[in-house]
């Protein structure tokens, strides 16, 4: 995770100029302070006892699970030919080359296409958002259109209102357009510069999967073992009848969803910091290995608020899926209303966390009093703190779209010069088409995974500015007088604060 540098001579990171607003020592990586170190602790714990309980069912009780498994092929086999069908219909004489070539050079495209996208963005972000908030108002304005002309007045009410909702938006919010797509272009330019980022973006998302796969054999193999002997109906079909606890479940899913949410936000930790070592570090300074230092003080010190600050997240979705399964196939108004006022009560929580973290990365503080500082931050700037996110997020969104088409053409185009003279016409036609989608799911994901990191760079950005914009004035004048031109009055607050 070496970054590249255009500054001259290194400073290290406890000269760096400390904040007028708190009294935490900025970045200070050389003095690390543990935070909420016992819930680190149990998450820790949490992942030892899933880990060790999926190791003893696959070992201990191998014979039961190679039972059970060998019983479900034999019933796919009965099936089969009993509806006289062959399990393996994959054609013999398929050459997988262009298979293979498809699935990698999708892939390639899609994380190629995020960083030609991090450049395109700093020349062009304002434009981006502006073509997306007015697409947004075409599309509604043909879902109305199409509505009436179809006699579906609902759908044409619907339209119409959206649309016009839209065009009040972008009224109201056209003057802030300038100050998102000035985060924007340098957000983009910070992960541009500093790739690592996106590096520990890809280990988190892989450390995820890996966790996926590891719940997903622990309930496996807990179904297995908790669903009693065998038994066979009249046309010869092997079935269990499943007793699983349901607290079993209950914590399976608690570990998957706070797992989840550490991954993602430890990743988010990092461009923070990363963003952050840039923002307080003069022009003509180097910039060591920030993305380390970062990705380190995520996985150490703040490791502990990062546990906690998911815990809460987790805790509310693990409710919204508990919810979800009582009230499943019911119309309870109670029901509805619970799981919606639930999934806004994530959203919040979510959403507050993101600015919480930022300023665990940059001042190493415990959750709880990151929580305060961001809520000091909201009380006066958090109508502008929706709105930059909102703008900002259509420019990287816009990206995704953009990498779904390009990869999803890729696909097929590239199977289409392997298998276009296939003899099979129906296999030819299910491969390209399969292999089209997933160029365009493919795409999206690695794409996002780039552009994802970018919302962590602009919110920091947005921290840092508006809490310590002096700082910025004397470190990266340039950079500051962007700035300073889409919002006229931070200069004039800078102009009354003493150099720093």
């Amino acid at each position: 995770m070496d970054d590249n540098t255009e500054e001259q001579s290194f400073i290290p990171e406890n000269e760096l100029p400390q904040s007028n607003k708190f009294s935490e020592a900025r970045l200070d990586y050389g003095k690390a302070v543990y935070r909420d170190v016992c819930c680190a602790i149990i998450y820790y714990l949490c992942l030892a006892a899933v880990v060790g309980v999926t190791v003893w069912i696959w070992v201990s009780r191998w014979p039961e699970i190679e039972a059970y498994n060998q019983h479900m092929y034999d019933n796919a086999e009965l099936a089969a030919e009993q509806n006289s069908t062959d399990l393996n219909m994959w054609p013999n004489d398929m050459d997988y080359t262009g298979l293979v070539v498809t699935l990698v050079s999708c892939a390639v495209i899609g994380i190629v296409f995020g960083f030609i996208w991090l450049c395109v963005l700093r020349c062009l972000a304002g434009f981006i958002i502006k073509v997306m908030l007015f697409l947004s108002i075409a599309l509604w304005t043909a879902v109305a259109v199409l509505g009436f002309l179809d006699n579906e007045i609902v759908v044409g009410v619907v339209g119409a209102v959206f649309a016009v909702l839209m065009l009040l938006y972008t009224i109201c919010i056209w003057g802030r357009i300038r100050f998102a797509s000035v985060l924007l272009e340098l957000g983009s330019m910070i992960i541009g510069k500093f790739s690592g980022v996106v590096v520990v973006q890809v280990l988190t998302v892989l450390f995820t999967i890996i966790w996926f796969a590891v719940i997903a054999m622990c309930a496996w193999g807990y179904f297995i073992i908790t669903s009693g002997d065998a038994q066979v109906t009249d046309e010869g079909y092997i079935y269990y009848n499943y007793d699983p606890n349901g607290w079993v479940i209950v914590a399976l899913l608690m570990s998957l969803y706070w797992t989840l949410e550490v991954n993602s936000n430890i990743s988010h930790c990092t461009a923070c910091g990363v963003a952050a070592v840039w923002y307080f570090t003069p022009r003509t300074r180097a910039l060591r290995s920030p993305t380390y230092k970062a990705f380190n003080r995520s996985m150490t010190s703040s490791f502990g608020s990062i546990c906690l600050g998911s815990l809460f997240v987790a805790i509310i979705e693990m409710l919204r899926a508990l919810v979800n399964a009582v009230a499943r196939g019911e119309r309870n108004i109670c029901a509805i209303c619970v799981r919606c006022c639930l999934g806004c009560l994530e959203w919040c929580v979510r959403y507050f966390n993101k600015y919480a973290y930022a300023h665990c990365a940059i001042y190493g503080v415990s959750f709880f009093k990151a929580a305060a500082q961001t809520w000091n931050l909201f009380s006066n700037q958090l109508i502008m703190a929706l709105i930059n996110d909102d703008l900002s997020g259509l420019g990287l969104f816009a990206g995704n779209l953009c990498s779904l088409v390009v990869c999803g053409l890729s696909g097929y185009g590239i199977a289409y010069s392997f298998y276009k003279d296939y003899s099979d016409p129906e296999v030819k036609e299910v491969l390209l088409y399969s292999l089209a989608v997933y160029g365009c799911i493919v795409g999206f994901i690695l794409c996002w995974m780039v552009l994802v990191v970018v919302r962590s760079a602009i919110v920091t950005l947005f921290v840092c500015f508006a809490e310590e914009p002096a700082i910025l004035a004397n470190q990266r004048r340039e950079e500051f007088d962007k700035l300073a031109e889409a919002r006229p009055h931070m200069k004039q607050i800078v102009e009354n604060i003493e150099p720093v």
